[in-house]
């Protein structure tokens, strides 16, 4: 296996981790309060209504897939080098609290420089993130579609 390869499987794997993650945050912020709600108002309170609302799933997987298409699109604006500035900001007020007073980059041009050699040797690969997103949003949009009013 290629070291491209490598890279191709981990960011699979992350995307999907990444997934899980968001969908079970979601599911549960959103299905908890509603099963609380329904044991309050002196309906039996049965958790296995909890996995039958089809609405929680579909806002899950919704959310979830907005927030696998969001951030790769960010991570693409920011290496475009619309930040640097801002970055470099950063880094000078933290690099001047440092004792050593090496500083790396003379001016922002340079720290601008550096940056985009940094960019072009270091492709990101979000294709992963960008395909489990739509997916989850399809899902989304095909529950919110199919039971509307379950």
């Amino acid at each position: 296996m290629t070291e491209h390869e490598k890279r191709i499987l981990k960011n699979c794997i992350a995307a999907l981790v990444l997934f899980f993650i968001i969908f079970w945050v979601v599911f549960l912020a959103l299905g908890l309060p509603s099963v609380r709600n329904r044991c309050e108002n002196g309906n039996l309170c049965d958790y296995s209504s909890f996995f039958r609302d089809i609405v929680i799933y579909s806002n899950a997987f919704f959310v979830d897939g907005a927030c696998l298409i969001f951030f790769p699109l960010l991570m693409m604006i920011g290496r475009t080098g619309v930040f640097d500035v801002l970055f470099y900001g950063c880094y000078r007020f933290v690099e001047s609290w440092r004792r050593d007073k090496v500083k790396r980059d003379d001016s922002a041009y340079d720290y601008k420089l550096r940056k985009q050699e940094e960019r072009s040797r270091n492709k990101l690969i979000l294709w992963p993130y960008f395909a489990v997103g739509a997916l989850s949003l399809l899902i989304g949009g095909i529950l919110a579609i199919v039971f509307p009013y379950v």
